[in-house]
């Protein structure tokens, strides 16, 4: 009987979907909203998976606060991951910071500061490990804190980044989905959830948070990060040399949600966008920027 009245519901849904279409997306109240936050965003971001964790090598769903800010951590190959993605984006800070260096020196300007970084990051323990393993590779790579520690000079004006308060920040808002009665089951559950998604960003089927839910806590943070780094000033807020560069530390599917907003698609078709692997790095591009 259950499989029938969910089959029954899910006809329901691909009914509506069909009858709205992905047009019905930009008149959802929320949907539009994160857009507009995006499309509004002064700092440069970039989504960040954490790396492989030891629920990753079990393969078992892990979203429940109380076990997964507690356990599975990153394992021997998530932390190499994670240490491999921090040393690869402090290098693309480095060169940036060279070729503005370089450009400011032809040009008989001064040096340029270096580019401000801020870390957020959920406090899941897989996703906190991961940050930190990257905190720790931007501080020996020639990025310093902006409290006066760490970092070297690259030759060309001082360190290349400044990491804000020396540290990771840790948001509740980028923890992973709740995936409800599918804590501590297979990951091949996932498929199920995501079959429910693309027919309707609110189900909450086997009591998992809805793709909405995600994407407006989503949307609410990146507006509280840029209240918090810029205020009402508009310095900084270019993504060039010396501007905000924010990096989200986070899961699988709220970094997907996250990414309908900025690319401005129906965010039930968050499947549809490329992976994030993990400990992948993504720049969040508005569309049409």
């Amino acid at each position: 009987m259950l499989t029938c009245l969910r089959a029954h519901s899910a006809l329901a849904r691909t009914a509506h979907r069909r009858c709205f279409g992905a047009s019905h997306a930009a008149t959802d109240e929320i949907v539009s909203e994160a857009w507009r936050t995006a499309s509004g965003a002064r700092c440069r971001y970039y989504a960040l998976r954490h790396g492989e964790s030891e629920a990753n090598v079990a393969g078992v769903i892990s979203s429940l606060p109380a076990v997964a800010t507690k356990q599975h951590g990153l394992s021997a190959e998530g932390r190499r991951q994670a240490e491999a993605s921090g040393d690869a984006f402090a290098a693309a800070l480095r060169r940036e910071h060279a070729a503005a260096a370089a450009a400011a020196s032809a040009a008989g300007a001064p040096p340029p500061p270096p580019r401000r970084v801020a870390i957020f990051a959920s406090d899941f323990r897989r996703t906190a490990e991961t940050a930190e393993a990257v905190l720790e590779a931007l501080l020996r790579n020639d990025c310093g804190d902006d409290r006066g520690g760490g970092g070297g000079g690259d030759g060309g004006g001082g360190a290349a980044a400044e990491v804000w308060r020396g540290g990771v920040q840790l948001r509740e808002a980028l923890r992973e989905r709740s995936f409800g009665e599918l804590h501590g089951a297979s990951v091949d559950r996932y498929g199920e959830v995501w079959a429910e998604d693309a027919l309707d960003a609110a189900h909450e089927v086997f009591g998992v948070e809805s793709v909405r839910s995600v994407l407006r806590r989503s949307a609410a943070l990146v507006a509280g990060i840029e209240h918090e780094l810029l205020g009402g000033s508009g310095d900084g807020g270019d993504g060039g040399e010396g501007g905000w560069t924010v990096l989200l530390v986070a899961h699988g599917d709220v970094l997907q949600i996250a990414q309908t907003a900025f690319a401005r698609v129906d965010p039930t078709r968050h499947r549809e966008l490329p992976h994030l692997e993990t400990a992948a790095v993504r720049e969040l591009i508005v569309a049409g920027s």
